[in-house]
């Protein structure tokens, strides 16, 4: 049986990346994996996952428009974090002097990690090794991949490029386009969004190989 040259590639990287994968098996029985706290940290690098374990309980009640905007420091929304992410910085993380006592350790450990990430107002999927669930079919692809990193650009009559990738159709077409941008390359998506996960590579050339199947 002859191959389309796309899929025979694809079923090449699919080898290669299976091989790979069991390579991390290994070094996490030897202790090389992530700890359940890193873990949990690297799945929450978002604003609203950092709002509500941090900002919301601890610094709210000073620095927001019903506390007073004590300091001069304003805190309500992700527009204003970012632009004191340096001064949050040094007094929550190196002074550790604010809140007044002092963050718990989980929630230092958030903070730290977020900002030094860059203060991402979404996931950006780095470190987040969530598993695809389901059969390999377009539904999958479409909400279990696409849309945590490329919907929020390629959707509807206004798409990025003019590629509306809620369209079977329009995906199927680009593919040879997706596969080369989003894992040979690794040049989509664009920041804030991270490359894909390998459990979002791996499904979406298991269901190119498959023919992309609706």
């Amino acid at each position: 049986m002859k191959l389309n040259p796309l899929v025979a590639v694809i079923v090449g990287f699919a080898l290669t990346a299976c091989n790979y994968n069991h390579v991390k098996k290994e070094n996490a029985t030897m202790g090389g994996g992530l700890g359940k706290q890193e873990a949990m940290i690297a799945a929450s690098l978002d604003y609203q996952s950092l709002n509500m374990a941090v900002m919301g309980p601890e610094c709210l009640r000073c620095h927001s428009t019903p506390g007073g905007v004590q300091g001069g420091l304003n805190l309500e929304t992700y527009q204003q974090v970012r632009a004191n992410l340096s001064r949050i910085y040094y007094r929550s993380i190196e002074k550790r002097d604010m809140p007044s006592g002092g963050l718990g350790a989980a929630q230092y450990d958030l903070l730290k990690a977020w900002i030094e990430a860059g203060g991402p107002e979404r996931n950006t999927g780095r470190g987040n090794a969530r598993p695809i669930k389901g059969p390999i079919n377009w539904p999958v692809i479409k909400n279990q991949v696409l849309k945590s990193s490329c919907l929020d650009c390629h959707r509807g009559a206004n798409a990025d490029a003019g590629l509306d990738f809620e369209s079977l159709d329009v995906v199927r077409k680009n593919i040879g386009r997706i596969f080369d941008s989003a894992i040979v390359k690794q040049t989509m998506p664009l920041e804030p969004y991270g490359a894909l996960t390998e459990a979002e590579k791996q499904a979406l050339m298991k269901w190119i190989s498959q023919g992309m199947p609706e």
